[in-house]
């Protein structure tokens, strides 16, 4: 099982996220409101993987992560948004999130992404497809959001 670090400004989030995480067995070492916070734990306490909001006070989700990943390449970060922030996932995936979460979430759709990451990036399997193809998916549908701005003006 994972050791996380959950990123949310909203403590009702990192609290159902936590229980989630908890239950399945994944160790929470740590939890911050800002991207700045999550940095400075990150580097501190080395976690395997981390949930990250994208909306957040301070230093946002994305600039988080990118901190994050310049301190190490390697790190797992997974993305939290609404759906109506398609243009920042798309932006985070762009900055090297392992995957995302959309809100509103369940247990379901937490684990399974967190499994997804964990199987892809901490234990070294080589086929993820579902994740792969999440991606896929959101870089395909920006693209022709992109085409479709492009012919409108």
């Amino acid at each position: 099982m994972a050791k996380i670090l959950i990123v949310d400004d909203a403590f009702v989030i990192r609290e159902k996220l936590r229980i989630i995480l908890k239950k399945a067995g994944h160790e929470v070492v740590g939890e911050a409101g800002n991207g700045l916070q999550a940095t400075l734990m990150y580097k501190r306490l080395q976690p395997d993987i981390v949930t990250m909001d994208i909306t957040m006070p301070g230093i946002n989700g994305i600039d988080g992560l990118k901190r994050i990943r310049s301190h190490d390449e390697n790190a797992c970060v997974v993305m939290i948004s609404a759906m109506s922030q398609k243009a920042m996932v798309i932006e985070a995936l762009e900055a090297g999130a392992s995957g995302f979460i959309l809100k509103p979430f369940n247990n379901e759709k937490v684990l399974t992404v967190i499994e997804m990451v964990e199987a892809q990036y901490l234990k070294g399997f080589e086929d993820s497809t579902d994740l792969k193809n999440q991606m896929k998916e959101m870089r395909e549908k920006k693209a022709g959001s992109d085409k479709k701005l492009t012919t409108m003006k």
